[in-house]
């Protein structure tokens, strides 16, 4: 926009906007505040626009459907818009489209043309070492990537905005011959991708010129000439404001106004480009200033609105060379300079209005209705079977954390600012609002259940979390089903939010979920094909597991399990009590550490489960269920919808209580007290009210502790409440309704920097109180006890950072602490620390919460409940948990033997999978592979593991030597060199063992920080190709070079990798299944499997049929039949079942379980008609006809 006026530059910051200039217009002009974005422009005069009317436009603050709306109802038939160069390349090479693809698709479907004006630099791109403030090269790679991705869907691009002022040339004195070497710079390398796209000069700032600040438009454009920029730009782009004159003012060089276009035209002309079309990007009056300097360029409302139709009327007559006429400005964001004529539906001005009701003579838009039929501009088409919301190359990032990885996939939405919804538009026409479609969604790293997916206002549902513990960034599509009505014709919204992390993993730094999503698009609705094998069975599967929310007590020896996800609320069962002589395991037969392993360390643990865990969800399966307060009356839980109560099955809301994300309940002084995100602390009587607000001005509370004590005077004990907030905590007395803070210890920042830790890493603080009634606080994961001395630290030295829980606190040889994956210690009576946990149980898994019940210990952690009957040594995991089986193989020696993955350790069956026994500590395990010599391996979460008798009763499990705390993601042996084994990790590229799995060392070379998901041994020695979470990579020298392949997967996580003996290419990704057929330079999706990631691809060999046995069962050598063996191709997805190829690709087939992720599939040797499958709810098995 052209600032200069008369002999002073315009600054942008120094005004501000003074409404009350409207009020005229308020008692005068018929009001729009009816209008809505989404709602058809109301009905028109049938007026004919006559031929060859010069169009007019709006420069817009925003690109959305408010703002599309407004220009086409003025009689817009273009917009200009800011693409601004530092949001869209916040850091070098990294591209961010989501505000200028929301304008491109807004304008489409209204029929508006978009003109972006490209400027705005990064301050990455400033260089003084060029001829203009920001690197060239850097400008001119920017503008091609505009019109690379956008080609001729703009109308325009405008290299700059004013560059004879020094606001807009970074606050250097502008330099035409500097201007022009940039043009030269950015037309050919726009036109290299778009050569139909018009370049447009960037519009001059009308100004007789002020030294060094402001050059005189009129030579600033002589010298552009000059300097041979005249074949550098298609279009040549005027401001054209009025200066308080009225619009047929006679132009002169020194006095500028509306007419001054004709003196430019005159430059043009004289330098033989008189034929070039001019266009006009903003055009206005100034009708209020706070510089006193600029108040004789005031004009009223009324001759605002008069002289903007008396200069479309004068161009319309006077300019044949003017082609487009451009109007400053609309903007919901109000008006810093004072010749705005929109800010929102409910605040037009006198122009505004005059254009609205003027429109019809001059736009054709305004006799259309954009949701009736297709604009001829638009791609938008009824038949279109993909409606794009937000596209596969932007990232959404939400949450509260600064970074998260990889750097790639995060830009500016990033940093300390929390960032809690995202919201995004699209359109539809009225036929396709009727129309069942799904909306589909890519995510990445969503581990809690509680981010939120609505369209129009209406809940669709949560987002999927991952069915194992997956810190990886790996993107995964998730879809949902829309119902009926939803839609609706024109703009739709759709808005993801998240929410509150478990309870009991909310850091300093991070209370809430971090996650990123991309590529929504609406898809045809779809329909679920017919299983091929449509009777699977569930099977005996080990053990499951689930994040802990809490372990809370009831009355007696009740224990309740409060799971992460949804409908999990587990009871405590005991099947066998303790007193019925179960033996402790002795310290001989307790899992080994790793490094001390021996053949003779009997791991058998097949006996009946001794405790198990019921759900009692009950109806509810749908909340998430933070904690249970039981009572003889009934049982309040808080969820994250709020409080429900129940006195049998059925569960009720609370009436009167907060609808809100209820943290915790608890009873204290005869009253119940609950905790909410935003509500605070509210209290009751009694479970159903009546609730109200307890007078403490803080939240969230998101824990509450109580602890009981006596006064001389009062013959019932009194309970002292605390309320945990995300970093402080309250008390109140419990004899009046005053809190008062609670400090808490803590290091210093200097100390925790010299402990090399950080408190946004740091479990927010939690109190525990012991049978004494004092305190210990848990703060920067240090335990603090409180005595009469004030506070002191508690617990190991050698744990501090990294303690969690308590239990018994605090007498000798009783009180236990709970740790981060550094396992439970005991206070002795000597006053030392000693481990408690044998074999390290707890090195894998962290222990949040610890119980006790008579001689039984409980801990629960991020992998599920275990238990303890020896004091604490040796422990087993309460089973009862969905089982997830994240691999399973099959001993092809031995077949009754079998062995089974999963995120909390691994499971052996020696009777064919009837029963299954823990044969590891929980270790989380990703993948398992048998070597070519029959070695078993392991990629575990801390390391790779590896035995050679795994199906014997008293099996060794060996450590490979050195990246042992890194998450190892696949396992590759080489299929014929022994001791060559490959590990995909998750951002530690590729861990390379060249004796058989001793020792790991990384191997990178080009790789960068990737994470390796799968790989192919090419045939070619040397040869192979790498899967990571950004696209695929091969290696033709054995891993000292790496070169990325291009094409559609090049920003997809790609899971899996298949390399048939036709040498076929096959890649499961994020979206789906991928075939290429000349070695990875091109690629095909295969369309018969859907829109979702593609998680495991193997072949599938398929056992002979067995021979008929007929009496006398006698086989007879005449009988034998030559088999052609034959060979199946498998896909398994995540969340969409299994697919199967029955002829080597060409074909592929739905195999049934629905809903399910697939992670190995197996033909059973020993019913070799019964197919096996691991699942994240456990194994299944289905009978295959020999047909």
């Amino acid at each position: 926009m052209m600032k200069q006026r008369l002999y002073t530059v315009y600054n942008k910051k120094s005004l501000s906007k003074i409404g009350a200039i409207l009020v005229l217009f308020f008692l005068t002009a018929r009001s729009l505040a009816a209008q809505t974005p989404d709602a058809a422009p109301s009905p028109q005069p049938d007026t004919t626009v006559a031929p060859n009317t010069l169009p007019i436009g709006f420069h817009i603050g925003q690109g959305d459907s408010t703002h599309m709306e407004a220009v086409r109802r003025a009689g817009g038939t273009f917009a200009v818009i800011v693409f601004s160069w530092a949001d869209i390349e916040p850091e070098p090479n990294y591209l961010y489209w989501e505000k200028p693809d929301a304008a491109l698709r807004a304008a489409e479907f209204y029929g508006i043309d978009l003109i972006a004006r490209i400027d705005q630099p990064p301050d990455w791109a400033l260089d003084a070492g060029t001829p203009t403030p920001w690197n060239l090269d850097a400008y001119a790679a920017f503008a091609r990537r505009v019109a690379e991705r956008y080609g001729n869907r703009l109308a325009g691009v405008a290299i700059w905005n004013e560059p004879n002022l020094s606001q807009e040339w970074h606050d250097q004195p502008p330099d035409a011959a500097a201007y022009a070497e940039m043009l030269k710079a950015s037309y050919p390398a726009i036109k290299a991708v778009a050569p139909d796209l018009p370049v447009l000069l960037g519009a001059l700032a009308s100004t007789e010129g002020e030294g060094d600040w402001a050059i005189n438009d009129l030579d600033y454009l002589q010298t552009l000439y000059t300097a041979g920029a005249g074949a550098y730009f298609d279009i040549f782009t005027a401001h054209a404001y009025g200066f308080g004159r009225p619009p047929d003012d006679a132009p002169e060089k020194f006095r500028p106004n509306f007419r001054r276009l004709e003196l430019l035209h005159d430059i043009m002309s004289a330098n033989g480009d008189g034929d070039k079309p001019v266009w006009v990007t903003e055009m206005g009056w100034l009708t209020w200033t706070d510089n006193p300097k600029h108040a004789w360029q005031v004009v009223t409302p009324e001759l605002q609105a008069q002289y903007t139709l008396q200069a479309i009327d004068y161009a319309q007559t006077h300019y044949p060379w003017l082609h487009r006429l451009g109007i400053w400005q609309l903007n919901t964001q109000g008006d810093t300079y004072g010749y705005g004529i929109w800010h929102g539906p409910d605040d037009i001005s006198l122009t505004y209005q005059a254009l609205v009701d003027t429109c019809p003579t001059h736009s054709p838009l305004c006799h259309l209705d954009p949701t009736q039929s297709p604009n001829l501009q638009s791609p938008v088409s009824n038949l279109q079977s993909s409606i794009p919301i937000l596209a596969a190359d932007t990232p959404i990032r939400l949450g509260d954390r600064g970074t998260l990885y990889p750097h790639w996939v995060h830009l500016y939405r990033g940093g300390r600012n929390f960032s809690p919804d995202w919201q995004g538009e699209f359109f539809l026409t009225a036929d396709q609002s009727t129309q069942s479609y799904d909306l589909l969604l890519e995510t990445m790293q969503i581990d809690q259940p509680a981010d939120s997916l609505t369209i129009n206002d209406m809940e669709i549902g949560m987002l999927h979390v991952r069915p194992r513990p997956d810190p990886t960034s790996t993107w995964v599509t998730q879809r949902f089903s829309l119902p009926p009505n939803l839609l609706k014709p024109g703009v739709n919204i759709v808005t993801i939010a998240v929410g509150p992390r478990n309870p009991a993993r909310q850091y300093l730094g991070a209370r809430w979920e971090n996650m990123e999503f991309r590529h929504i698009r609406l898809v045809p609705a779809n329909t679920n094909p017919l299983s091929i094998l449509p009777e699977w069975q569930p099977q005996p599967s080990p053990s499951g597991w689930s994040e802990t929310n809490r372990l809370r007590r009831g009355p007696g020896d009740e224990l309740w399990l409060l799971g992460l996800h949804p409908g999990q609320l587990w009871q405590v069962t005991t099947t066998v009590a303790p007193d019925q002589n179960i033996e402790p395991t002795p310290e001989s037969q307790a899992f080994k550490p790793l490094e001390d392993a021996s053949p003779d360390s009997g791991r058998s643990l097949a006996s009946p489960p001794e405790i198990t865990l019921e759900n009692r969800a009950g109806d509810r399966a749908d909340l998430v269920f933070n904690d249970l307060l039981s009572l003889p009356q009934g049982q309040l839980a808080a969820t994250q919808r709020g409080l429900f109560w129940r006195s049998d099955d059925t569960w009720q809301p609370v009436d009167g209580a907060p609808d809100d994300y209820a943290y915790v309940v608890i009873e204290a002084n005869q009253r119940i007290y609950a905790g909410f995100e935003r509500e605070g602390l509210w209290s009751s009587p009694g479970l159903t009210g009546p609730w109200q607000h307890s007078g403490l001005d803080a939240a969230p509370i998101t824990d509450l502790v109580t602890a009981r004590y006596t006064l001389p005077n009062r013959a019932t004990p009194v309970d002292r409440l605390y309320a945990t907030t995300a970093t402080e905590v309250f008390v109140n007395n419990g004899l009046d309704a005053t809190w008062l803070p609670f400090p808490l210890p803590a290091l210093s920042d200097e100390a925790m920097d010299e402990a090399g830790e950080s408190n946004s890493d740091k479990l927010k603080p939690r109190l525990f109180v012991t049978e004494s009634g004092d305190v210990v606080a848990r703060n920067q994961d240090r335990l603090w006890r409180q005595g009469n001395l004030g506070w002191g630290l508690f617990g190991p030295d050698k744990l501090a950072g990294k303690l969690f829980s308590l239990v018994n606190c605090c007498r000798s040889g009783q009180a236990i602490v709970g740790s981060n994956d550094a396992g439970l210690w005991q206070l002795t009576s000597s006053g030392d620390w000693t481990r408690l946990d044998g074999d390290d149980f707890f090195s894998t898994t962290d222990a949040t919460e610890l119980v006790q019940i008579d001689a039984t210990l409980y801990a629960a952690g991020d992998l599920g409940l275990f238990y303890s009957r020896d004091g604490g040594h040796a422990w087993r995991k309460v089973d009862g948990l969905p089982a997830t089986i994240t691999d399973l193989i099959i001993d092809p020696d031995t077949p009754a033997n079998r062995i089974a993955a999963t995120p909390a350790g691994l499971y052996r069956s020696r009777d064919t999978g009837h029963t299954w026994e823990a044969v590891s500590p929980p270790w989380t395990i990703w993948n398992l592979a048998l070597g070519p010599q029959g070695r078993l391996f392991a990629g575990r979460s801390n390391g790779l593991v590896w035995s050679d008798d795994w199906g014997e009763a008293n099996s060794e499990w060996h450590a490979a030597e050195d990246m042992k705390k890194v998450y190892i993601l696949s396992v590759n042996p080489h299929p014929v060199e022994a001791d060559t084994v490959w590990t995909g990790t998750w951002g530690n590229n590729i861990g390379v063992s060249s004796d058989g799995g001793r020792h790991l060392a990384p191997l990178h070379n080009g790789l960068e920080t990737l994470s390796g998901l799968d790989l192919i041994w090419h045939p070619t020695p040397g040869q192979v190709t790498l899967a990571t979470f950004e696209g695929l990579y091969r290696t033709d020298d054995g891993g000292q070079s790496w070169f990325k392949l291009p094409g559609p997967l090049a920003q997809q996580t790609v899971y899996s990798l298949l390399q048939t003996d036709d040498g076929t290419i096959w890649a499961g990704a994020t979206d789906g299944l991928w075939r290429s057929q000349d070695y990875g330079v091109t690629w095909t999706p295969i369309e018969a499997l859907p829109q979702t990631a593609v998680i495991r691809l193997d072949r599938l060999p398929v056992p002979p049929p067995s021979p008929s046995l007929n009496p006398p069962f006698v086989f007879q050598p005449t009988e034998a039949q030559l088999y052609r063996l034959r060979e199946w191709l498998w896909a398994g997805t995540e969340g969409a079942g299994l697919w199967l190829s029955q002829d080597n690709g060409d074909t592929w087939q739905f195999a049934g379980l629905p809903e399910r992720t697939i992670y190995n599939v197996i033909f059973d040797p020993l019913l070799p008609d019964h197919l096996v499958a691991a699942t994240d709810r456990g194994i299944f098995a289905v009978a295959v006809k020999q047909d």
